[in-house]
């Protein structure tokens, strides 16, 4: 509860600068996220906040990846295979960070970026388990950081061309209520990885 006070207290006083910065900006990302502890999927999400000055803003950035991974077996009905379904998982998970940005334009035309942030994540993974007749939703969440740097290059006036590479740090829980000795459990598992995404940047588009 305390970790999600100061989190909270940290929108609010990075929102405040927000309100008095100049020169919104919004990102759109796209790519590849591999977490630990699930397979690697689509990663996409949106970045937006407000300049301080010519080089550092503070943003709100809200991500989303998503993997669905099927479990089947083939079995042979005379001379034609039959493939029969046995396990669906689809997982979704939702990082929302405040972060601080740098970004720097060089007089070649090429920008060097960089940017940490922290925030908290939510996760359900859906699952159809048609073997054991079972069909769940899991909830998670957890608390989450996130340090990334990239290059980019003037498209135009207004916007940036980007690639980031990303680390992103999060381990989300769930409870399972108590064990046979009476003792509360949880289950985890680990969204912590390397993200890689292109994006474009547009200035003067945002809040």
């Amino acid at each position: 509860m305390k970790n999600r006070n100061r989190i909270f207290l940290l929108a609010l006083f990075i929102s405040a600068n927000m309100a008095i910065a100049q020169n919104p900006f919004t990102e759109f990302k796209l790519g590849v996220f591999a977490p630990s502890g699930v397979e690697s999927g689509i990663f996409f999400g949106v970045n937006t906040g407000r300049m301080i000055d010519e080089a550092v803003s503070f943003s709100v950035a809200v991500d989303m990846y998503t993997n669905s991974s099927t479990q089947e077996s083939e079995i042979f009905q005379g001379d034609e295979p039959t493939i029969v379904t046995e396990i669906e998982n689809s997982t979704y998970y939702f990082p929302v960070l405040v972060k601080l940005n740098y970004e720097r334009n060089l007089q070649s035309g090429m920008v060097i970026r960089g940017s940490g942030g922290i925030g908290y994540s939510f996760m359900w993974v859906n699952e159809n388990n048609y073997l054991e007749n079972i069909n769940q939703t899991r909830y998670y969440s957890g608390l989450a950081w996130r340090m990334a740097g990239g290059i980019g290059i003037q498209i135009s006036s207004s916007s940036n061309l980007f690639v980031d590479l990303a680390y992103n740090s999060s381990t989300v829980s769930r409870d399972k209520g108590e064990n046979a000795q009476g003792l509360p459990t949880r289950t985890e598992i680990d969204m912590s990885g390397f993200a890689f995404r292109i994006g474009v940047s547009i200035f003067n588009l945002g809040f």
